[in-house]
C-alpha cells in the first residue's frame, strides 16, 4: 500500500507542477447534465430466479450497436446461459420490454441451440467487423470446451454460426474478451490460467491466426481483460495470475502492437504498482488515451497523449474522491465518449453504480474535471456496475444486479456547441412587463422556458418571505453588475467590484476560460463601454471593476499590462494574470474620443488601428463622426470570411451608445444596435469549428434604470430584445450549423435596477398601468422622495396624493435584491427545469448559492445555477470522424486449368495492387519464402490475376494475399485464399471451425 501511495503522491505532484493552468481553480460543484435515467427494459428482461434462487438474469457485460439496433449480452448462468437481446427493428428509444426480442436462443432457451449452458456461460464480448456482428462466448465450468465465437449478417435468431474451433484449439481458453477492429483484422485475447493469455485475430472472419506468445512472454498474464485502437495501434489491457480470487495482489499492465504483420511485436507500454490488478482500456478524448486500474483507496483513472511507456499521468483521485467509491474492488470497466464528454461507470457494490463525467480538462490539483451523474446506482443502488454505450443521440447503461436483474437505462446528456448568454442589465420583471404593455405585444422569446434567479452577492441571502411581507427588504443587500457577473461567468459567489475573482481575491475559472482550453471562441458585446463589469468579468479578471484599462487590455490582447501599467495609470491595476488567447469579439462603447473615463484610452485605440493594418485575420471597425453607418460597415468587416477576430468601438458622450427611446428616436446611426453588434459576433464566432460562447448585453437600460427614466428604459429593453431576435434568428436559419439541439440560449439580468412598480410602496407583483407615450410625458419627481413616477397630478403639488391616477413608480435609484427573470431555449434547457425541482425541495433553507420556493414566483434558482447549466452544456466539439483506411481487397479464387484466378473489387484510390504469395495460412508480407507480385490498378471494376501453372499439382496448397497500395500508403493485408479453397471451399474451412 505504501508503494501505490507513494507512487500516487508523486504523479499528482508531477501533474500540478507540469502544465497545470496557474489561472485553473476548482470550479463550482456542476449539476447533473444528464436529465435521468429511465429504466427501459424488466429487470433480466423478464427471466425468473435460476436454480440458486438468485436471479437468472444478474450480469450485464457487453453492448454494440449493429445495423441500427442495440444488442446487450448477458450472463443468466444460472439457468440458461448466455443470452443476446436487442431492440427491435425501428425502435429509436425504447421504453419497455416490448421493444426487446432475444437474438441466440432457441425456443428452449439454449445459447446458440447448445444444451450444455457451461459451455455459454455468458456473453463476453460483441464487435462488429466486415458486415457481421461477432459474439465470443465464455465457456467454463464443470465441462470446459473452451471459447466460442460466432457470427452472424443480420443478428436475426437462428442465423449464427460458429466462426471458431472451441477455445482457438485450446481448452484453457474460457474466455475471449474485447475484440477491437485494427488493421483489416478483427482481434481479441482470452483468458488462460494455464500457459497464459492469447490474442488471436482473423481477417476473413473464420481464418483465425494466432498473433502473441503466451502471456506476451509473462506466464503471470493470463487474461487480455479490455481492448482498444489508439493513434494507429491496438492495446490490450491484462490482468495478472496475482489478481486472482486468492491470491496475492499484482500490477496492471498495458501492452500494444503498431502492426499486425506477422508475429507482431508487443510493447509493455504501462505497469502499474503493486495492487493495480489489472487495466481497463476506456476511450480517448481530446488527444488523450484514458485507462482505469484498481488500487487499494478505489479506481483511478490515468491517460497518456502517446500511449508511450512513461507518459501515464494519473488524472482522477482513488475512488474519484470524496463521494466516490472506496472499495478495494471498484474498476471501470465501462465507458464511452458521448457529446464531447467522456463517461465512466465505476462499479460500486454498497451504494451502486457510479458515472462520472469528464471533458478532460486540467484542474489546478492536476486532476480532471470529473462530475458525477445520474447518482447512485443510476436509480438502483442495486446496479452495481454498468457497460456504457451510445444510441440514437442517448447514452445507455446496461447494468449488473443481483436483486432484481439486469436492467437497461437510457439518459439524454445535452451539449451544446454554441451558448449564448444575453443580460439585461438591471432588467427585472417589471422592466419587460413596461416594454410589452408599450409596444402591446410580448416578444416570442418570452414564451421560452422561463426561471426565476436570485441575484445576491457573497455573504448574502435572498429572503422570499422578507421580500413581499417587507417593501424595502430587497432595496438593501442588492448586488453590482461585477459580482453578479461573475456568478454568471463562473458560478462563485463574489464580493461587489470583483471581475471573475473571488471575495478574498483569488482568480476564478470561467466559462469564457473553459472554452479557450477547448478550443472554442469567446466573445462579448455590450451597449456600453467594452470594458465594464459585466463584459470584463465575461472575459477577464481583476480585482476592482475600476480597473478598465487592465480589463479592456486583458480582453484585447490577453495581458491587462499591455498598453500600460500600474505605473502608468491606476486604471492598470488589479490584474491577475494573462488571458492567452484573448476574446475572439468585443464590440462595445468606450471610444476615447467620445468619452474621456477610464473605459479605453487613445493609447489602445491607436494600436487596435495598427493591428488591423498588420495583423491577418483582424478587423477593427469603429465609430466615425458624421457617418451614419456604423451598424453596416461592422456588419461588412464580420462577414468577410478572412475575419477570424473583430473589434467594435462605439460610444456616446457618457460611455454607453446613445439612448433609443420608446419610439425608437435618440440611438445614433454612426453606431450600430444591440442587434447588429450580435449578428456581427455571431458570424465571426460561427467560423469556429469548436464551437463559442457569447455574451450579448443590454448596459445602458441599467443607466437609465439609475436615472429612473422609463422612455430610454423602455426604448433600451427594446433594442435588447431586437437582439435576442437576432440570436435566435440565427439559430434558425438553416444556412447555419446551428440548431436548437446544439446551441444554448439564456436571456436574463445581473440585478434588478430602479425598483420599478405599479404605485410607490407597491409590491412588484401588482401590475404597472397603461404604459403610452401619454403617461410617459406625465413621468416626473416625487417631491418627498426624489424619485420619478409617473402619475396625474390633479393638484399640481408634486406628490402622489390618494385618489390620483398612478401608472407607475420608481422606489430606488440603485439595485435591488428582487428575483430577476429567466428565458432558456435549446440544448439543455430542461436541466433548469431539475434545478428549479430542487430549489422546490429545499423550500425554507437559505444557505448561500442555492434556489428555493418564493411564494409568489413559485421555484427559483441561483445565478450560480445559470452557470452550471452552461458549463454542464459547454464540452468538447465532436471528433471529426478519423478517414478509414483502403478497405483491404476480399479476393475470390477460381481455376482455370492450370491456372489460379483470383478476382477482388476495385479499391477507390488505389494506384497498385500486392499480391502476396506463400505456403503457409499464416502468410503475411515479407515472410520467408513469400514471393510478391504488383499489379497496377485496372481503369475498370474488378481486379484480376492468374498465377500461371500455380494449379499444376494437385497436392500442393498455395496461399495467397493482396493488399491495396493507394497515396495514403497501404492497406491492410486482406482476407487470405487458397487452392484449397478453390478446389474444395467447404473442406478448406473445415479444419478450422469443425468440431
Amino acid at each position: 500500500m505504501r508503494c501505490w501511495l507513494a507512487v500516487l503522491v508523486l504523479s499528482l505532484a508531477l501533474s500540478v507542477l507540469v502544465g497545470a493552468p496557474a489561472s485553473t481553480g476548482q470550479g463550482p460543484a456542476g449539476f447533473d447534465p444528464c436529465t435521468s435515467w429511465a429504466q427501459v427494459n424488466d429487470d433480466a428482461f423478464g427471466l425468473d430466479t435460476g436454480f440458486d434462487d438468485s436471479y437468472a438474469g444478474e450480469e450485464g457485460f457487453e453492448v454494440a450497436v449493429f445495423r441500427e439496433q442495440l444488442y446487450v449480452g448477458m450472463e443468466a448462468d444460472n439457468r440458461y446461459g448466455a443470452r443476446l437481446w436487442r431492440t427491435r427493428a425501428g425502435v429509436v428509444a425504447p421504453s419497455g420490454q416490448q421493444d426487446w426480442e432475444e437474438v441466440i436462443a432457441d425456443p428452449a432457451g439454449r445459447p446458440f441451440g447448445n444444451p450444455n449452458i457451461t459451455q455459454n456461460d455468458h456473453v463476453d464480448s460483441l464487435a462488429v467487423f466486415d458486415g457481421y456482428l461477432y459474439v465470443s462466448t465464455a465457456n467454463g465450468g464443470a465441462s470446459t470446451f473452451g471459447t466460442q465465437v460466432w457470427r452472424s449478417a443480420s443478428g436475426d435468431p437462428g442465423a449464427w454460426s460458429q466462426v471458431n474451433p472451441d477455445g482457438f484449439g485450446d481448452i484453457y481458453n474460457t474466455n475471449f474478451k474485447d475484440m477491437q477492429v485494427f488493421d483489416g483484422w478483427l482481434c481479441g485475447g482470452t483468458r488462460n490460467p494455464a500457459t497464459g493469455a492469447q490474442v488471436w485475430c482473423t481477417a476473413d472472419g473464420v481464418s483465425w491466426v494466432r498473433k502473441n506468445r503466451d502471456g506476451f512472454g509473462r506466464p503471470e498474464v493470463v487474461t487480455v481483460w479490455s481492448g482498444g485502437v489508439y493513434n494507429g495501434a491496438l492495446y490490450f489491457g491484462v490482468q495478472d495470475r496475482g489478481a486472482e480470487p486468492g491470491a496475492g495482489d499484482d500490477v496492471a499492465r498495458l501492452y500494444r502492437a503498431r502492426s499486425l504483420d506477422g508475429m507482431p511485436t508487443w510493447e509493455e507500454v504501462y505497469s502499474g504498482p503493486p495492487g493495480s490488478r489489472r487495466a481497463n482500456l476506456l476511450a480517448a478524448l481530446g488527444g488523450y488515451l484514458y485507462v482505469a486500474v484498481r488500487s487499494p483507496q478505489g479506481v483511478v483513472v490515468l491517460r497518456s497523449a502517446t500511449g508511450d511507456a512513461g507518459t501515464w499521468e494519473v488524472v482522477s483521485a482513488p475512488g474519484m474522491g470524496p463521494g466516490g467509491s472506496a472499495s478495494f474492488d471498484s474498476v471501470v470497466d465501462g465507458a464511452a465518449v458521448y457529446n464531447g464528454a467522456l463517461y465512466v461507470a465505476v462499479s460500486n457494490t454498497t451504494t451502486g453504480v457510479e458515472v462520472w463525467r469528464t471533458v478532460g480538462l486540467r484542474q489546478a490539483n492536476g486532476l480532471v474535471d470529473w462530475t458525477p451523474v445520474g447518482g447512485s446506482g443510476l436509480g438502483d443502488p442495486h446496479n452495481v456496475h454498468a457497460e456504457l454505450i451510445l444510441f440514437h443521440g442517448d447514452l445507455y447503461a446496461w447494468t449488473s444486479n443481483y436483486a432484481v436483474g439486469q436492467q437497461v437505462r437510457r439518459a439524454h446528456c445535452p451539449a451544446a456547441q454554441q451558448v449564448v448568454l444575453l443580460i439585461g442589465d438591471g432588467m427585472g420583471a417589471n422592466h419587460l412587463a413596461a416594454a410589452n404593455l408599450y409596444t402591446g405585444r410580448a416578444p416570442a422569446y418570452q414564451s421560452w422556458r422561463r426561471a426565476w434567479a436570485a441575484t445576491y452577492p457573497a455573504g448574502g441571502r435572498y429572503d422570499p418571505v422578507r421580500a413581499w411581507s417587507e417593501f424595502d427588504y430587497v432595496a438593501g443587500d442588492a448586488t453590482d453588475s461585477a459580482a453578479a457577473a461573475t456568478a454568471l461567468a463562473t458560478g462563485q459567489k463574489t464580493a461587489v467590484g470583483r471581475i471573475s475573482a473571488s471575495a478574498d481575491g483569488v482568480r476564478l475559472f470561467s466559462l469564457a476560460d473553459k472554452a479557450r482550453a477547448l478550443g472554442r471562441g469567446v466573445g462579448a458585446v455590450t451597449s456600453v463601454y467594452l470594458s465594464d463589469a459585466t463584459p470584463g468579468a465575461w472575459y477577464a479578471h481583476n480585482l476592482s471593476r475600476a480597473n478598465g484599462y487592465a480589463i479592456a487590455d486583458e480582453g484585447l490582447w490577453g495581458d491587462p499590462n499591455t498598453t500600460g501599467s500600474p505605473a502608468t495609470s491606476p486604471y492598470y491595476g488589479g490584474g491577475l494574470g494573462a488571458t492567452h488567447p484573448p476574446a475572439d469579439v468585443l464590440i462595445g462603447a468606450g471610444h476615447p474620443a467620445w468619452n474621456g473615463a477610464n473605459y479605453v484610452n487613445a493609447t489602445m485605440r491607436d494600436r487596435l488601428l495598427a493591428d488591423a493594418g498588420s495583423v491577418p485575420g483582424f478587423a477593427f471597425v469603429e465609430r466615425v463622426a458624421g457617418s451614419a453607418d456604423g451598424g453596416p460597415r461592422l456588419l461588412a468587416a464580420a462577414a468577410d470570411p478572412a475575419t477570424a477576430r473583430l473589434v467594435g468601438l462605439f460610444g456616446g458622450r457618457d460611455g454607453h451608445l446613445e439612448y433609443r427611446l420608446a419610439d425608437s428616436r435618440g440611438a445614433n446611426p454612426e453606431n450600430p444596435t444591440l442587434a447588429q453588434m450580435a449578428q456581427a459576433a455571431l458570424a465571426v464566432l460561427s467560423r469556429r469549428p469548436a464551437g463559442f460562447v457569447l455574451l450579448v448585453e443590454g448596459g445602458a437600460m441599467d443607466w437609465a434604470s439609475h436615472d429612473n427614466r422609463l422612455d430610454p428604459a423602455i426604448g433600451e429593453v427594446l433594442d435588447f430584445n431586437a437582439a435576442v431576435q437576432a440570436v435566435a434568428d440565427w439559430v434558425d436559419d438553416p444556412a447555419t450549423l446551428a440548431d436548437w439541439s446544439n446551441t444554448l440560449v439564456i436571456v436574463t439580468a445581473d440585478h434588478e435596477t430602479g425598483y420599478l412598480t405599479a404605485a410607490p410602496g407597491a409590491f412588484p407583483d401588482r401590475p404597472l398601468g397603461p404604459v403610452t407615450a401619454q403617461a410617459l410625458a406625465l413621468e416626473k419627481v416625487v417631491r418627498s422622495t426624489g424619485r420619478r413616477a409617473s402619475w396625474d397630478d390633479a393638484d399640481g403639488d408634486g406628490e402622489v396624493d390618494a385618489g390620483e391616477r398612478v401608472y407607475w413608480a420608481w422606489n430606488s435609484a440603485g439595485h435591488t435584491n428582487s428575483l430577476v427573470p429567466v428565458y432558456v431555449r435549446g440544448a439543455g434547457a430542461e436541466l433548469l427545469a431539475a434545478q428549479e425541482a430542487e430549489g422546490e425541495r429545499e423550500a425554507g433553507e437559505r444557505k448561500e448559492g442555492g434556489g428555493g420556493w418564493d411564494p409568489v414566483r413559485g421555484a427559483y434558482v441561483d445565478n450560480t445555477d445559470l452557470f452550471r447549466l452552461m458549463d454542464a452544456v459547454t464540452t468538447r466539439a465532436p471528433e471529426p470522424p478519423q478517414p478509414e483506411p483502403p478497405a483491404a481487397p476480399r479476393p475470390t479464387i477460381a481455376l482455370s486449368g492450370r491456372d489460379a484466378v483470383l478476382t477482388w473489387p476495385a479499391v477507390p484510390g488505389a494506384v497498385a495492387y500486392e499480391v502476396w504469395r506463400g505456403r503457409t495460412m499464416r502468410l503475411n508480407p515479407g515472410d520467408p519464402g513469400a514471393t510478391l507480385t504488383v499489379v497496377p490498378a485496372p481503369a475498370g471494376d474488378p481486379v484480376h490475376f492468374v498465377d500461371r501453372g500455380a494449379a499444376a499439382d494437385p497436392q500442393q496448397n498455395v496461399y495467397y494475399a493482396v493488399r491495396s497500395v493507394g497515396p495514403g500508403g497501404k492497406s491492410a493485408v486482406g482476407p487470405r485464399v487458397s487452392l484449397a479453397q478453390a478446389r474444395a471451399p467447404y473442406r478448406a474451412y473445415l479444419p478450422l471451425v469443425g468440431r
